[in-house]
């Protein structure tokens, strides 16, 4: 059986395109084509202009860990 294609809703921001993360209603990230045309309205008729707007496949694993990279310091507890 095929895996679901799921889709991610991005907003234009200052600095590019973002996932829209915790709105109150909930993440807008790896989500049905359905639940994307439902948040989409939802976003739209909260006064986001339509050109602010845009949903992308998402194929991402996010339970996959990511290497690290050379320079990726993990500062765990109390720094004294």
């Amino acid at each position: 059986m095929a895996k679901e294609q799921l889709y991610t809703i991005l907003e234009l921001s200052t600095n590019g395109w973002f996932p829209i993360y915790g709105d109150g209603e909930g993440d807008d990230v790896q989500i049905t084509k359905e639940q994307c045309n439902v948040r989409i309205q939802h976003h739209l008729n909260r006064g986001i202009a339509p050109d602010r707007l845009k949903a992308v496949k998402d194929d991402r694993d996010l339970n996959e860990e990511k290497p690290k990279k050379k320079f990726d310091y993990t500062i765990t507890g109390d720094v004294e």
